[in-house]
């Protein structure tokens, strides 16, 4: 379950980090990490829960961009590429 959809993202958290088509991708495990944390207990109906999907949401975005870089970085000097 993903408890926060992008409506909610924009308008109620005031997010602008991720675009509409990324936020599913990225809300989907930021719910998973919410479930493991609160042991399958956490409510869709609580504000607080529906903040934390959006904030994990852009830090996953982050961690995905991080990785693309890295990768490309990685990339780059094996192909003694600068």
């Amino acid at each position: 379950m993903i408890y926060a959809d992008y409506d909610y993202y924009r308008n109620e958290y005031f997010g602008n980090a991720i675009q509409e088509s990324d936020f599913q991708r990225l809300a989907l495990p930021a719910s998973q990490y919410i479930d493991y944390i609160a042991r399958g207990k956490a409510r869709a109906d609580i504000e607080e829960v529906k903040m934390c999907c959006c904030a994990l949401a852009e830090q996953q975005q982050t961690i995905e961009t991080a990785k693309e870089l890295a990768q490309a970085s990685l990339s780059a000097g094996a192909t003694g590429g600068a």
